[in-house]
């Protein structure tokens, strides 16, 4: 059974009035999926967004597709680079006044923070406590 957020956003993709906000839409879609884990999906939908004209690619897809890269990134244990991922979709947000993406940016920051503190203190978030 599909969510339904996924459900939501293929009727924002269907709806659109034009083909950056479709883009944008695609974009979003490749962001629920790196969160749920599927690269392989994810990769398909970016490459679709970025085989498309440069002038049709609005800046929140831009944004969107580096949220995506960063959370795949972070789940594929390579932390800096999602970290840099995050920070380009925060900068870039933050110059176009998109408060809503600077802030999903910045929560996966604070996350990735976070969790560097608990490694540092030689902690896991699998481990029990007994």
């Amino acid at each position: 059974m599909r969510s339904r957020l996924l459900v939501s956003l293929e009727a924002e993709v269907n709806s659109a009035s034009s083909e950056t906000a479709r883009l944008e839409a695609v974009a979003k879609q490749s962001f629920y999926y790196a969160c749920l884990g599927d690269d392989q999906t994810m990769g398909r939908l970016i490459g679709e967004v970025r085989s498309r004209p440069v002038q049709t690619i609005g800046a929140r897809s831009v944004v969107w597709i580096n949220l995506a890269e960063g959370v795949a990134s972070h789940y594929a244990g390579r932390g800096s680079e999602a970290c840099q991922k995050w920070e380009r979709a925060c900068a870039v947000a933050r110059a176009l006044s998109m408060d809503g993406l600077e802030s999903i940016g910045a929560a996966w920051l604070a996350f990735s923070a976070y969790l560097g503190v608990w490694a540092a203190e030689g902690k896991s978030l699998t481990a029990v406590d007994g």
